[in-house]
This record gives C-alpha cells, sequence and structure tokens, in this order.
C-alpha cells in the first residue's frame, strides 16, 4: 500500500511539474497585439539638386563613403535612423535606408529599394516592409501628420519567421527645401500598433 501511495504522489508531482514549466514554443505563435514609439531623424538626399524639375534620377547614391544601389533610376535617398521602445522587443533601434522613385503620371511616391530594421535590445532583428500607400496630411506650422502601413518581412532569432502587420502614426517636421544637394533633414516621432506572430523559444540572434 505504501508503494502505491508513493507512485501515486511521485505521479501527481510529474504531473503538476510539466503543467507549470509547460510546452516549449516551437514555431510562430498565434497573432499578439505589439506597439511601440521611435523618435529620429531622417534625411533625403536628391540624385542631383533640389531645384532641378523634373527631378534628376540615379541609380546609385554615396553618403559618408558608402554606396547605396538601388536597380532602378529614383530621385532620392532617405537614410533615417531612430530609438524607443516597443513591446516584444524593449529598448529599440530603426535603421533604414530606401531609394523612392516618383510616376510622372500619379504623383505617386513610391520605395523601390531599401532596407528598414528594427533591432531588439538582445540583438534580435525585425525587418519591416511598406504594405501600403503613405497617407500626408498638410503641413501646418512647420510639421506634417502621416499615416503608414508595414508589414513583418523576416528577421533573426525569434523574429526570422515573424509575420504580421504595424501602423505608423506619426509627425514630421517639414522645413523647406535646403538649396542644392544639400539633404532635407527631419526630425520623426511614430507611434506604432499591429499584431505579430514570432518563435519566442528562439532566443538567438543569428
Amino acid at each position: 500500500m505504501r508503494r502505491l501511495m508513493h507512485v501515486f504522489v511521485m505521479a501527481i508531482a510529474m504531473v503538476l511539474m510539466l503543467g507549470l514549466a509547460g510546452p516549449a514554443q516551437a514555431g510562430p505563435a498565434r497573432p499578439v497585439p505589439i506597439k511601440g514609439t521611435l523618435v529620429g531623424t531622417e534625411a533625403d538626399y536628391p540624385a542631383d539638386t533640389w531645384e532641378t524639375f523634373p527631378f534628376a534620377e540615379e541609380e546609385q547614391f554615396v553618403v559618408g563613403g558608402e554606396t547605396y544601389d538601388c536597380g532602378t533610376p529614383v530621385i532620392e535617398l532617405v537614410l533615417g535612423s531612430y530609438v524607443g521602445q516597443f513591446a516584444h522587443l524593449g529598448r529599440t533601434t530603426l535603421d533604414l535606408w530606401a531609394c523612392n522613385a516618383i510616376d510622372w503620371t500619379t504623383g505617386e511616391l513610391s520605395m523601390v529599394a531599401g532596407e528598414i530594421v528594427l533591432t531588439a535590445a538582445d540583438g534580435d532583428t525585425l525587418t519591416i516592409v511598406p504594405a501600403g500607400d503613405v497617407v500626408l496630411g498638410e503641413p501646418s506650422d512647420g510639421y506634417v501628420d502621416f499615416v503608414s502601413p508595414f508589414a513583418f518581412a523576416s528577421g533573426t532569432g525569434r523574429f526570422a519567421d515573424a509575420s504580421g502587420t504595424l501602423m505608423e502614426i506619426g509627425r514630421s517636421t517639414w522645413p523647406d527645401f535646403p538649396t542644392g544637394s544639400d539633404p532635407w533633414v527631419r526630425e520623426l516621432t511614430g507611434t506604432f500598433r499591429g499584431e505579430i506572430s514570432y518563435d519566442a523559444s528562439n532566443r538567438a540572434a543569428t
């Protein structure tokens, strides 16, 4: 009887331990909310000068000794750097480069090449891509409000197979265009909301 009782107690203990530990998450989980706020600076570099109209177009830009290959003629290169906090990422940086082209028949500006990468506090990265048109408000008092839709495309570590969507509601300074080929520099603040699926069990950045 004592032996049976001992086995019974051990079995209950194992069930409790397994229940408390739970199974390791493998693969992307169901979507969970994600949000964050970033503050930073963007600098737009023209293909030639801001005074040229229609704007000149180039396939390559060299800034700070680094070459950015757009793969097709574009009117500008945008470089951006931001910092802030993001759910699931902690202290976060965002770095981007983007080659923007314009459709002269519609006036639509679009990103045709580039990369937008969020880097989490532990070094895991999360790549996002544009997922629709950017909606700009009317510039007022030196600022403009905007809404930008994104999708999660790839990443490293726990974000290697991330998927989901992200919406940015932001505000940018709207200074006068510089003369010549000087960069057009703007300060931005963006608040992000969306949903993400990722594998939280893959903790090592790769």
